[in-house]
Order: structure tokens, then C-alpha cells, then sequence
């Protein structure tokens, strides 16, 4: 009788810490303010700069990059000062070859001819480009624009375009929408 009292004993204290771990994990989740908006979405947490983590939720199809869940396209939210949600409106990329990445506290939305590095502003409710860079072709030349604090200008060349492409590629997170699903 001792055996199985100290048996069913061990199992209860397993089930408890199972389940107080659970608990934990789940508190680590989406937070409060996010929650009717996060649910049954594929989302992400990320560090856009603001005192809490934004929330992004993917819009179509992930794509399968290096064991993540990539997304294209994903609404943005954030958190003002007064614990209130802002809706920052969508984010799109040109395609699974410019998935969504983030190098805090910037959000990289990018295409095969233009790059933003975007931060939410609380004030205006939406998402500034912070730096930038295009590429309009003509029928007979290429102008090139670059984007700094939301002031754009033409340039001579590429080499701000590439300089994006290259911190995009070497610097930037993938955002992972997979494992909050």
C-alpha cells in the first residue's frame, strides 16, 4: 500500500509541475492587449523599439525558410503609451524571395527593386520609413532614390541599395510566424 501511495504521490507531483509549466509557457505567450487579435493567428512578437513587443499576423501562406515559417505579407500592431492597441495597418513584401525580417528596431519589407527599413510611430498611428532605397527603370536610364528619416532624394548610383540588400541579407532576423500557430 506504501508503493502505490508513494507512486500515486510521484504522479500527482508530475502532473503539477506539468502543468504549472504549462501555465508558465503559456503566460510567456501573446500578451493581454494582443490576445483578441492573436487568436488562432499565425503571429510573431517582435522588438520594434516600443515598450512591448509588437505582434505581427501573417496574411497567406508561410513559406519554409531554414526550419522557420517565413511570411510575406502580415498586419502590424503595437502599443502605445497608454497600454492601448494601435493598429499599424499591412506590411508586403514582392514575394517568398524578400521574406519579412527585422533587425530591431526596424521592420525590413523589401522587394527586388526597393527596400524599407519601417518603425512605428505611436503618434500618427502608422509605420515611417526610416531608410530606403528604389530603383525606377526608364526606356533609356535607371534613377535611383534613398530614403533617410522619411526625406527622399535622388542619388547617383545604387551603392545605398545595396548597402540595404547587404543588411537585409547578413543582419536581419527572419521573423518566424511558425511557431505560435
Amino acid at each position: 500500500m506504501k508503493r502505490g501511495s508513494i507512486f500515486l504521490a510521484l504522479a500527482l507531483a508530475l502532473t503539477f509541475t506539468a502543468c504549472s509549466r504549462e501555465t508558465k509557457e503559456a503566460e510567456k505567450g501573446v500578451p493581454e492587449v494582443y490576445s483578441e487579435v492573436a487568436e488562432g493567428q499565425a503571429y510573431a512578437l517582435v522588438d520594434l523599439g516600443l515598450s512591448e513587443k509588437c505582434l505581427l499576423i501573417a496574411k497567406g501562406d508561410l513559406d519554409d525558410y531554414l526550419g522557420k515559417k517565413g511570411a510575406v505579407t502580415a498586419q502590424v500592431y503595437g502599443v502605445d503609451n497608454e497600454g492601448n492597441l494601435v493598429d499599424f495597418g499591412e506590411v508586403q513584401s514582392d514575394g517568398s524571395g524578400y521574406l519579412l525580417k527585422v533587425e530591431t528596431p526596424y521592420l525590413y519589407v523589401c522587394g527586388g527593386h526597393d527596400i524599407d527599413l519601417l518603425y512605428p510611430n505611436v503618434e500618427t498611428g502608422t509605420l515611417d520609413v526610416y531608410e530606403g532605397a528604389r530603383i525606377k527603370f526608364g526606356e533609356t536610364t535607371d534613377t535611383f532614390f534613398y530614403t533617410k528619416e522619411g526625406v527622399e532624394k535622388e542619388v547617383e548610383d545604387m551603392t545605398e541599395f545595396d548597402n540595404l540588400f547587404e543588411r537585409y541579407s547578413d543582419k536581419a532576423e527572419l521573423i518566424d510566424f511558425g511557431s505560435n500557430k
